[in-house]
């Protein structure tokens, strides 16, 4: 960081962009006057839409994120707490926590009868991942407000939504699509998930979730209690499961798309031959494109280390979330699968465990997926460094260029539990 900064020092040249070899002449008159206040105004009102349309999208961004964590009962970036909402947020954690106990009561209650078990269990070890991300966002809470406010300082709005050569979606067109998707599953989740308990509580007389309370909850109004209290806990394991992926995928995509955006400046550094101008000195000429080009990489130096605190500050507020999520799924796949063949026949039953297993693959695969992407983008960074119009360029400039490189050599990977890397390899895992 002392080199970078000695280095923007260094760099710092005289305003040279009035040359007369650097920019064209501007004809004079009323005419052209009036023109360019026409020019301006227009660019003006241009500028104001552009603001305009990034603003939006931006808030979509933080909202959706800011919604789905506030139904799950944790609060982010909520500066002052209203009295419903603290209201609401301290039910959400008493019933989840009554009916995560009686959960585990039911299970030791009925251990003789394995369809039974493995029936709750599953619900169990899939409710397990949601308490441990959870109680860990809320330790992490301001890491990740943190995480999330460093992100205003970026943008991507600006940058396609497809790959030119491919036709893919770049990282920048993935992140309004996250939002969408996560609004799509957490309404596939509330459709299958309160169908299928409404059916079981007109049909058989039971509750959301099986579990063993010290009263007879099958009489009224302790049933409807319990199923209420229950109804609770399925918006804060609705708010976490559908969340939590949302949120960290969309910062890796913000991530990935700055180092898009960065790559693309490097990349579009280009020396200037500049020809005098009527007699002006020809080193004159191209001390003033040196210090362009200068300023140009230098502006690409502080994005890249903002680039890059903002992936380590990412790193400290997901890694133990993600280490518990990946390790309780793992479990979760698997009792879920063997559930499903314990409970053959049953289709109510097997039709959850089906929905429940696709949802957790995934939910990890995409996760994993979108971890790969940016250590595939961070490394990219130091293919455009060296593939950039860095030959015959003075000693400084190519010096700032190898700390670049050095840089973009220090592999970065996402984390869980800063043992486990967040990619495609530990999925297949």
């Amino acid at each position: 960081m002392q080199f970078a900064t000695k280095v923007g020092q260094a760099g710092k040249c005289l305003n040279t962009t009035n040359l007369p070899g650097q920019v064209n002449r501007v004809p004079r008159g009323r005419g052209s006057r009036i023109a360019r206040q026409s020019a301006h105004e227009d660019g003006k009102i241009v500028t104001a839409i552009g603001s305009a349309q990034c603003h939006a999208e931006r808030s979509d961004f933080h909202t959706h994120t800011e919604a789905l964590g506030t139904l799950a009962g944790i609060p982010l970036k909520m500066k002052k707490m209203p009295t419903v909402y603290a209201v609401y947020m301290i039910s959400v954690i008493i019933c989840s926590c009554t009916t995560y106990v009686g959960m585990f009561a039911d299970v030791y209650v009925h251990s003789d009868d394995l369809e039974h078990t493995m029936t709750n269990i599953r619900v169990l070890v899939a409710t397990a991942s949601v308490v441990w991300i959870y109680f860990a966002c809320r330790l992490r809470q301001h890491s990740i407000e943190r995480a999330m406010d460093l992100t205003d300082s970026f943008t991507w709005e600006d940058l396609p939504n497809r790959d030119a050569d491919t036709g893919h979606l770049t990282a920048a067109g993935w992140i309004p699509r996250i939002n969408m998707i996560s609004s799509g599953a957490a309404v596939a989740v509330i459709l299958f998930h309160f169908t299928q308990s409404t059916i079981r509580i007109v049909t058989n007389h039971e509750t959301v979730f099986i579990a063993w309370y010290p009263f007879d909850w099958t009489v009224s109004p302790f049933y409807e209690l319990v199923n209420i209290s229950q109804c609770l806990t399925s918006l804060l394991i609705l708010g976490i499961i559908c969340g939590f992926p949302a949120l960290v995928t969309a910062l890796i995509a913000v991530a990935c798309a700055q180092f898009e955006k960065l790559k693309a400046a490097i990349l579009d550094i280009r020396q200037q031959h500049i020809t005098p101008y009527h007699g002006q000195e020809d080193e004159q000429v191209h001390t003033a494109a040196d210090c362009d080009l200068q300023a140009k990489l230098n502006a690409c130096i502080r994005h890249h280390q903002d680039i890059m605190a903002f992936m380590q500050q990412l790193e400290d507020a997901l890694n133990v979330s993600l280490c518990g999520h990946f390790l309780i799924s793992l479990a979760t796949i698997c009792f879920t699968a063997f559930s499903v063949v314990t409970n053959w026949g049953d289709y109510a039953d097997m039709s959850q465990g089906v929905f429940g297993y696709v949802f957790f693959v995934s939910n990890v695969f995409l996760i994993c997926w979108f971890g790969t992407r940016l250590t595939q983008h961070a490394e990219s960074v130091r293919d455009a460094a060296c593939g950039c119009d860095w030959v015959g360029t003075p000693v400084p400039f190519q010096r700032c260029l190898m700390f670049i490189i050095a840089t973009a050599n220090k592999q970065f990977q996402l984390t869980a539990g800063k043992f486990v890397p967040v990619s495609n390899l530990t999925m297949m895992n």
